[in-house]
């Protein structure tokens, strides 16, 4: 009964993650962003990316495995908070508006998101990495990034016209970190399926390896512009 239930579950999970890697290039690639299409699939992503979530939480308890653990709770927070971002656009503006600003979900999932980046430390130098310590340097650095992530959410909650100069930043973190969660979602993937013809390092890292510099591209390709107009903004 219970490894039928756990079949059953991960049969569920691997249909989301499919369906997240599915879903996340139509919602890239689809023009013009922010249309009917590009908001559809954007949401049909979060959607599968809670479902992915879900059941990632559960298995763990049954089958503990530090890689999927840090990738599923990397890859959930970076798309939840890249949901969030856009109902948070005119979060500096002054007088503030309540709804704009962020919400108790917010500070829980981006302190949870805390808080399981430091017990991993406790983990891993309890020896609960088990016979994956020789992947903790993966495991622990993808937590760390993720903490990072968090910690940045809570200043930006903290100070929301922080960065007032730049009006559409929330663009530039709703790509990134939408892009950031389809790297996690594809490094699990290749992580536990390509292993079988890949080094296994190599199958763990190459999507962040390509991926990384593709979001750094865009991300500038959007920043730059926003920089020259509030510099002449500033001037004038």
């Amino acid at each position: 009964m219970r490894q039928t239930f756990i079949e059953s579950l991960m049969f569920i999970h691997i249909c989301a993650g499919l369906g997240c890697i599915a879903a996340g290039p139509a919602a890239m690639l689809i023009r013009p962003k922010g249309g009917v299409l590009h908001r559809r699939y954007g949401l049909w992503y979060v959607r599968l990316m809670a479902l992915l979530a879900s059941t990632a939480a559960v298995l763990l308890v049954f089958r503990w495995n530090p890689f999927f653990f840090s990738l599923s709770a990397l890859s959930f927070y970076l798309c939840f908070s890249a949901w969030r971002v856009l109902l948070r656009k005119r979060a500096h503006i002054l007088p503030p508006e309540p709804l704009q600003r962020a919400q108790g979900i917010d500070w829980a999932a981006a302190l949870a998101t805390i808080a399981v980046g430091i017990a991993s430390v406790f983990l891993w130098r309890g020896g609960y990495f088990g016979d994956q310590a020789d992947q903790a340097a993966i495991v622990l650095g993808t937590l760390a990034f993720a903490v990072i992530i968090a910690a940045f959410d809570l200043w930006r909650f903290l100070y929301p016209a922080a960065l007032s100069r730049y009006p559409a930043a929330w663009l530039i973190e709703h790509l990134a970190k939408m892009g950031g969660s389809y790297i996690a979602v594809a490094s699990a993937f290749s992580g536990t399926v390509l292993q079988q013809f890949l080094p296994i390092t190599f199958a763990q890292t190459w999507p962040a390896i390509v991926g990384v510099p593709i979001i750094l591209w865009v991300s500038f390709r959007y920043w730059l512009p926003m920089r020259r107009r509030a510099t002449k903004a500033a001037e004038s």
